[in-house]
C-alpha cells in the first residue's frame, strides 16, 4: 500500500553524530544531496570558481569558492583526486560557514564616535583615516610611542599582519604589539628542534602521540588523518587527555588525566625519574607513562607528537626539543602543534607576537592609552579595559564587543575579497585568492594599515597589491626567503616555511619550572567522565558562524524544534525517542 505517489523517503530517526557533515554531498554520484545554503540559487556552470584557503581552523584546507554577480554562493573541496592537502574533505565550517561574507550586517562604511559614550556616525574614508591619524598622533605626542598598542587577529592574511607589524615598528615605533590568540606558539618555535609534521606525515605515521587538544572538533582534517593512520596504516595512537574525547576509540592507549595536568605529561616524557610525581598529579599509574616513552623510543619510522593549547611556555619549549631527546637512526620524530586559527602560525612568523593581549589590556588606561585593533579581541579577553583608553581604532567585518568601545571603525574585507596567504599547522604557505569585490565600502586590512601609515607620513610603498607585500616578507623574514606567489600556485605541491631549527639545548631551567608548577597541583582533582558531544566546539556559534542561519540549528544546547518537516507530505513530532544519541566514534 505504501507505494507510488504516497511513498516518502524517510530520515534517520534521531540526532546525527556526524562531525564531517556535508562530505556526503561531495561524493554523492547522482547529485541527489544538495547544499542547503546554496540549493535553488544558481547552477554550478553559472559560477566563477576561485581556488582559495579556508578561513577557520589551522589545518588550511583548500577549497573552491563559487561566486556569481559579486556574491559568494557556495564552497566545495578543491579537487578530490589531485589538488590540496584535504582532497575531497571539508568540515562543516569550511563547507557551509560562508554566508557571513554577504551578510546584511557587514559594516558598510567607516564610522566615527565623536565623543565617548556617543554613537558611531557614518563617515567617508578620508574623514575616518584623518580622524584616526590625529587621534593616534595626539596620544603618542602626549604619552610617548609605547603608549600605543597594535593588535592583529590571527584570522588575517600574512600580508595584513606584516603590515600591522610594520606600522607598529616603523610608523609609531612602539614595542607593544600582539596577536589576539590565547595560544602563543612563540616558545615552541624559538626552541624548535626538528621539522613540523605535515598531514601526509600524520596519515602515514607509525606512532602518533597526542597531548591535550581535540582535533576532531578544532582541527577536523587532523582528526581525520589520525583515524586514517590507525584504520588504514595500523598506526599506534596514544592519547593523553583530560577528557574522554571521541578519538579515544582509535587509541591503542588512552591515558585519562586530571584537567590541567598536561605539563606533568611533558615532565614524564623527558625522564622516567619524574614518573611518580607526574603520575600522582595526573591521577594515573606510573607504568602508563613508561609505556608512552617506550612507544616513542622503540618505534621505527615516522613518529608524530601533537599538542594542544594546554601546555605552558616551558612545556612547549621541552616539546620543541623532543626530536633531540628521542633521536634515533631508524626513527624520525616530527612535531605538530594544534593552534586554533587559520593563520596562528603565520602571525607568529610575521613577528607580531611580541606581547600578549592580556598584558596590553592590563596596562590599558595606564601605560597604554591608545590601541589599533585589526579584527576583534577574543570573547574571553577583559574587553571592558578598552573603555579606559583615550583612543581606540578597530577594523572589522561586523560590529562586535570590541567595536562597542571604538572611537573609529573601518569596514574590512573578508577572506573571499582579498589576495594573500595563510600559513597552516604543517608550515605550508598557501594562497588566499580574491573571489568577489569587497562588499559595500570594505577594504583589505593591509590597505587600511598602509593608508594610516601614509597619513602619518610613512609610505609603505606597496599600496598596489598584496603580492608586493609578500615580496617584502620574503626579503625580510628568513623563513619565507625567496618565496613568491607564482611558487604557490600548485596546491598539489604546497611550499613549506623554512622555520629555523634551534640547536640542542640544556632544558634544566624549563624542566625545573615545569616540576615546580606540577608539584603545586592537587593530588585528588576530579576527572571528566563524559564524552563531549559531537559539535560542542565545531558547531559553536562564533563571530562568523553566528551569521550563518544553519549553524543556529546545529549549535550545541539549542532547543530542539517541536516537529520536523521531512517532506511536503510528511511531518514528525520530536518526542523522547528522538533525543540526541550519545556520541560514538
Amino acid at each position: 500500500g505504501n507505494r507510488g505517489s504516497n511513498t516518502v523517503i524517510g530520515t534517520y530517526g534521531g540526532w546525527l553524530n556526524c562531525s564531517q557533515c556535508g562530505n556526503c554531498i561531495e561524493v554523492c554520484p547522482t547529485g541527489t544531496l544538495l547544499d542547503g545554503t546554496y540549493r535553488h540559487q544558481a547552477r554550478p556552470w553559472e559560477l566563477t570558481q576561485t581556488v582559495s584557503t579556508c578561513t577557520y581552523c589551522s589545518d588550511g584546507c583548500q577549497m573552491s569558492l563559487g561566486s556569481r554577480s559579486g556574491e559568494l554562493m557556495r564552497i566545495v573541496a578543491r579537487d578530490r583526486y589531485v589538488n590540496g592537502l584535504n582532497g575531497e574533505f571539508l568540515c562543516i565550517k569550511g563547507r557551509f560557514g560562508h554566508p557571513f561574507v554577504n551578510h546584511e550586517k557587514r559594516i558598510r562604511t567607516p564610522m566615527i564616535r565623536y565623543k565617548k559614550g556617543g554613537r558611531l556616525i557614518p563617515a567617508t574614508w578620508d574623514e575616518a583615516i584623518r580622524f584616526t591619524a590625529q587621534g593616534l598622533d595626539a596620544v603618542v605626542a602626549a604619552h610617548g610611542n609605547n603608549s600605543l598598542a597594535v593588535v592583529a587577529s590571527p584570522r588575517l592574511t600574512n600580508e595584513a599582519i606584516y603590515s600591522l607589524r610594520k606600522f607598529a615598528t616603523e610608523v609609531v615605533e612602539t614595542d607593544n604589539y600582539a596577536v589576539a590568540d590565547a595560544f602563543s606558539l612563540k616558545p615552541f618555535f624559538e626552541n624548535l628542534g626538528g621539522a613540523l609534521a605535515t598531514h601526509h606525515d600524520i596519515r602515514h605515521a607509525k606512532t602518533i602521540v597526542l597531548i591535550g587538544g581535540e582535533p576532531e572538533e578544532l582541527q577536523p582534517l587532523t582528526g581525520k588523518q589520525i583515524r586514517q593512520a590507525v584504520r588504514n596504516g595500523g598506526a599506534k595512537f596514544i592519547l593523553v587527555n583530560a577528557r574522554p574525547i571521541r578519538l579515544r576509540e582509535q587509541a591503542a592507549q588512552f591515558i585519562h588525566i586530571r584537567p590541567g595536568t598536561e605539563d606533568a605529561a611533558m615532565l614524564a616524557l623527558t625522564d622516567g625519574a619524574h614518573d611518580d610525581l607526574a603520575a600522582r598529579k595526573m591521577g594515573v599509574e606510573a607504568a602508563e607513562l613508561d609505556v608512552v616513552r617506550r612507544a616513542i623510543s622503540e618505534s621505527q619510522g615516522v613518529v608524530v607528537v601533537m599538542f594542544g593549547g594546554e601546555l605552558s611556555a616551558s612545556a612547549q619549549a621541552v616539546m620543541a626539543q623532543l626530536p633531540y631527546i628521542f633521536a634515533g637512526e631508524s626513527r624520525r620524530l616530527l612535531l605538530h602543534p594544534l593552534p586554533l586559527f587559520n593563520n596562528s602560525v603565520g602571525a607568529h612568523d610575521m613577528g607580531m607576537d611580541r606581547k600578549s593581549v592580556a598584558d596590553l589590556l592590563d596596562a590599558a588606561g595606564d601605560s597604554i592609552q591608545a590601541m589599533y585593533v585589526a579584527g576583534s579581541l577574543l570573547p574571553g579577553d577583559q574587553q571592558e579595559a578598552l573603555g579606559k583608553l583615550d583612543f581606540l581604532a578597530v577594523q572589522e567585518l561586523f560590529e562586535t564587543d570590541t567595536t562597542a568601545f571604538a572611537d573609529v571603525v573601518f569596514p574590512a574585507a573578508s577572506f573571499a575579497e582579498v589576495d594573500g596567504t595563510f600559513t597552516n599547522n604543517d608550515g605550508f604557505v598557501q594562497r588566499v585568492r580574491k573571489s568577489i569585490d569587497p562588499v559595500h565600502q570594505a577594504r583589505p586590512d593591509w590597505l587600511i594599515t598602509a593608508q594610516f601609515g601614509k597619513e602619518l607620513g610613512v609610505d609603505f610603498g606597496f599600496e598596489a597589491s598584496a603580492g608586493a607585500i609578500f615580496r617584502e616578507i620574503a626579503d625580510r623574514i628568513p623563513a619565507y626567503a625567496e618565496l613568491r606567489y607564482p611558487l604557490l600556485k600548485d596546491e598539489s605541491q604546497p611550499v613549506s616555511v623554512k622555520h629555523a631549527i634551534a640547536p640542542k639545548r640544556d632544558l634544566t631551567n624549563e624542566i625545573a619550572a615545569i616540576r615546580s608548577a606540577v608539584e603545586g597541583l592537587s593530588n585528588d582533582g576530579e576527572k571528566s567522565g563524559d564524552t563531549p558531544p559531537v559539535g560542542h566546539e565545531l558547531f559553536k556559534l562564533g563571530a562568523l558562524t553566528n551569521k550563518v542561519p544553519q549553524f543556529h540549528l546545529l549549535a550545541a544546547g539549542n532547543p530542539k524544534p517541536e516537529s520536523l518537516a521531512i517532506s511536503p507530505l510528511y511531518q514528525i513530532t520530536i518526542d523522547e525517542g528522538l533525543k540526541r544519541a550519545p556520541a560514538v566514534a
